[in-house]
């Protein structure tokens, strides 16, 4: 009788194979074998030792080059080495976006000046392409199997370069072609045995419902809320926890109103959040407190509501709405504003989005986007804007949208909005369209 031609069976079946023989003829008494092919399976019996003899070798050695791996600071091979677990416990993500926009005013200023802070700050210069943000994110979160995290924000673009003056005290000239540099958060984070989260650095406010990133927003633009009256960045140490019945808080102190690094002044701010949430709504109750904003004697309040409802997956509307009040040489400015909007998903790849905004300022009001570091201006008077949005997915990753924005100016802000050639115009209309794909 002729041996089967063992080496023709692929590997993954020839080993088990093999070894099960082995353990057979193994258990087999010599003198059971009494067959013509006796000697044939004599010789695979001692081939089979002689194999099993080189196995052994071989884990020998592979424990030996573990080892070895091990004294110079590297993983088992089993887990890989430092390098290769990092990568595969952080979360890499990020974006690019481009854009062009309209605004019919036709201002004759790279950063539209004289056209309003709160116009349209992210897409300033009329008739204009823009390279809006290159956004790349590395976050590794505190858990209970790994309780110490991180997270970095690194963007480039026009977004970079409207926050990166506003946090070193200037005003964007809008002629850098993109290659600003921004770090909106930079944070060391751990999970306390006891339940809350610290997290130290730089962190995104907790204040509002629109953020700077563009595809978390329902809007290309951003509203008076955003623009006017919310810090965007903070500096110092914040405490958050997330609790199982959906309620959450989070209490922080920080530089000041905005990323301040140094502190500008002695006195440090106070902020926080009381949220609750499930699949379908949400509703937080925001604050920020200091007592020495811009100088001694200028105290700063700042309530902040936020509300989110999702009737169903292809709908939901929220509303943001904020207070500022703000002691100022014995004077007393302050401001509300108010933003309502909503997305509805008409299909699986196109949606439409609104908003339609209101605020008002009285005496001097507060605008964020002219002068760094927060400084005061003279606002009084109400505003107007409404927005509307088509957005369409082109692939999953590649996203479009075209926009209009219509805003005036009331009392004393309608001269906000001039024309390059004509004056005060007493209002806006901006149109535009932005690409952005997220990776």
């Amino acid at each position: 009788m002729k041996p089967p031609d063992f080496k023709a069976l692929p590997l993954a079946l020839r080993v088990p194979l093999l070894a099960s023989l082995a353990a057979l003829l193994l258990a087999t008494p010599a003198g059971a074998i009494v067959s013509d092919g006796a000697n044939e399976l004599r010789e695979m019996r001692e081939t089979l030792l002689a194999l099993q003899d080189r196995v052994d070798a071989q884990e020998r050695r592979i424990e030996a080059q573990d080892e070895a791996l091990r004294e110079i600071g590297l993983e088992d091979r089993g887990s890989g080495s430092r390098l290769s677990t990092f990568l595969q416990l952080t979360d890499f993500r990020g974006w690019v976006a481009a854009s062009y926009f309209w605004n019919t005013n036709d201002p004759r200023k790279p950063n539209a000046g004289g056209n309003g802070p709160f116009s349209n700050p992210f897409h300033a210069d009329a008739n204009s392409f823009q390279f809006d943000e290159a956004w790349f994110v590395m976050d590794r979160p505190a858990t209970r199997e790994s309780p110490a995290g991180f997270h970095v924000e690194i963007v480039f673009g026009a977004t970079a370069t409207a926050f990166s003056n506003i946090e070193n005290g200037s005003a964007s000239d809008g002629n850098l072609n993109g290659n600003d540099l921004w770090i909106p958060a930079a944070n060391v984070s751990y999970l306390t045995p006891w339940g809350p989260t610290l997290t130290a650095g730089k962190f995104a406010t907790t204040i509002g419902y629109e953020v700077a990133g563009a595809p978390n927003n329902v809007n290309i633009t951003r509203g008076f809320t955003y623009n006017l009256f919310q810090p965007i960045s903070h500096t110092g140490v914040l405490a958050s926890q997330r609790l199982d019945s959906g309620l959450g808080y989070k209490l922080g102190v920080v530089n000041g109103f905005g990323a301040d690094q140094p502190n500008s002044n002695s006195g440090l701010g106070a902020l926080w959040q009381i949220g609750w949430a499930n699949d379908t709504a949400a509703l937080h109750l925001n604050g920020f407190y200091t007592d020495d904003f811009a100088g001694d004697g200028r105290d700063r309040w700042l309530l902040d509501v936020v509300a989110e409802i999702a009737p169903t997956d292809d709908v939901f509307f929220w509303l943001n709405f904020d207070y500022i009040d703000t002691q100022q040489d014995g004077e007393h400015p302050w401001g509300v504003g108010l933003s309502v909007g909503g997305h509805v998903a008409l299909t699986q790849d196109l949606g439409v989005g609104g908003r339609v905004e209101y605020a008002h300022f009285d005496a001097d009001g507060v605008a964020r986007f002219r002068d760094g570091n927060d400084t005061l201006r003279p606002l009084d008077g109400d505003l107007w804007s409404i927005t509307g949005t088509l957005d369409y997915a082109l692939t999953q990753a590649l996203i479009g949208k075209v926009e209009a924005k219509y805003e005036t100016g009331g009392s004393g802000l309608g001269d906000s909005y001039r024309d390059g050639r004509n004056g005060a115009n007493g209002h806006a209309v901006f149109l535009g369209s932005q690409l952005y794909y997220t990776f």
